[in-house]
């Protein structure tokens, strides 16, 4: 067996000297992600099995979803939503638990990420609450970005896509992905955030997985690789 950590399960140790210490103040139960990988002796865990990093269970979309969505929004009235592309034949500020709290439970929050829910289908639990990039990972690939305006500039500021000729003010829905080939990036949404000419632009990024983003991220798992993270046999 192989723990979250890649250590071998016969391998029983703490992999910090004050493991102990947190162990003693309860952190075992209080952190379970982190402490019971990595804190295996002074936590009594050797061998256990992390429910969270198991793996893929089912992915918000397959091979040929990427298209079917954005076909499915475009003929949805209420989103009056514009067609800008059809393919042919900072200071930055963080918004998660442990990090910002406020801002995480905040109930605008909750309303805007349901609405990107229900233009998408993609689950809340696929998002990401800040990027990781990579593509064999524990959440698999990025399968959309959902870039939204908190602000917007007097002039200026669009996002600019140098391969379709195009900028565009947001709210702004893309894919990260081929729909053919869910591993492959589509080149073709290679962009650049254009400065604002007159005023101040603030904007939010939001990144959406194929898999669960949100529960493996929160108890600590290893989101590397798919292969380290979790317990194999």
């Amino acid at each position: 067996m192989r723990g979250g950590g890649g250590r071998p399960a016969s391998e029983c140790a703490d992999s910090d000297k004050r493991c102990a210490e947190w162990a003693g103040v309860g952190e075992c139960d209080k952190n379970p992600g982190f402490m019971r990988s990595q804190c295996q002796h002074s936590c009594g865990s050797c061998g256990w099995v992390n429910p969270h990093c198991a793996g893929h269970v089912a992915a918000a979309k397959q091979t040929g979803g990427i298209d079917a969505m954005f076909e499915a929004a475009a003929k949805r009235p209420e989103l009056r939503a514009t067609v800008h592309s059809r393919p042919p034949h900072g200071p930055w500020a963080w918004c998660q638990p442990g990090l910002s709290d406020a801002c995480y439970r905040h109930p605008l929050i909750r309303r805007v990420h349901e609405r990107v829910v229900n233009v998408t289908g993609v689950p809340a639990e696929n998002a990401e609450f800040y990027q990781n990039a990579a593509a064999n990972s524990l959440m698999g690939v990025r399968l959309f970005t959902f870039f939204i305006y908190l602000r917007a500039p007097e002039g200026g500021g669009g996002t600019r896509f140098p391969k379709l000729n195009i900028t565009i003010e947001p709210a702004l829905l893309w894919p990260n992905v081929k729909n053919g080939d869910l591993g492959a990036s589509d080149m073709r949404t290679d962009h650049e955030a254009l400065p604002p000419l007159a005023g101040l632009k603030y904007a939010a990024n939001l990144w959406l997985h194929q898999f669960d983003f949100r529960g493996p991220n929160t108890h600590g798992c290893d989101l590397r690789e798919l292969s380290v993270a979790g317990w194999r046999v």
